[in-house]
């Protein structure tokens, strides 16, 4: 009896120990970063979609570093798509797309400089400290730039982490319904 009571006792341990390592990797593993469909964190100081008709339907939030080799070689995509969706589509005449760069820097003259050179026109220009962790990069879990959200009117997360092209055919179906 007291064998079948200790084997017992290490089976149960066994067992928990192995519960409490799956949950330690499992969650581990998880990603917090923002979904779609999910409501995108608010932009503390940053004017974001309101239902107003002068204001865009939509929203890149765009994060990138100076020091970002992808990042900086797309920029050049993103110009033209923001400067194509600033002055309407055809048969719209809406504006649909407004950018907010948000850049993780550890030196504001080189994240400068890197606008400049990049020649970034849209006015949404933000820089964090150079930390996943920490302000916008923290509130939506970003893991590695490049990475973007596109947003709704409805603060709503509709597209993550697409290319100019998925951006622009995205754009070009809803903007003509």
């Amino acid at each position: 009896m007291k064998i079948a009571q200790k084997l017992i006792g290490v089976a149960v341990v066994a067992i928990l120990s192995g519960l409490v390592l799956w949950a330690y990797y499992y969650n581990k593993g998880a990603s917090s970063e923002i979904q779609l469909g999910d409501v995108a964190p608010s932009l503390h100081g940053v004017k974001m979609i309101e239902k107003d008709a002068e204001n865009p339907p939509y929203v890149l939030i765009k994060f990138w570093g100076s020091w970002c080799a992808p990042c900086r070689q797309s920029h050049p995509q993103w110009i033209v798509l923001y400067q194509k969706f600033q002055e309407g589509t055809e048969g719209n005449k809406v504006q649909g797309l407004e950018i907010v760069s948000i850049g993780l820097e550890s030196d504001s003259m080189t994240w400068q400089r890197a606008i400049e050179k990049d020649e970034l026109p849209w006015p949404g220009q933000i820089m964090q400290e150079r930390s996943l962790d920490a302000a916008w990069a923290g509130a939506f879990g970003i893991e590695s730039v490049p990475a973007n959200f596109l947003i709704n009117q409805q603060s709503q997360v509709v597209g993550r982490n697409m290319n100019p092209r998925e951006v622009e055919r995205f754009l070009s179906r809803q903007l003509t319904k």
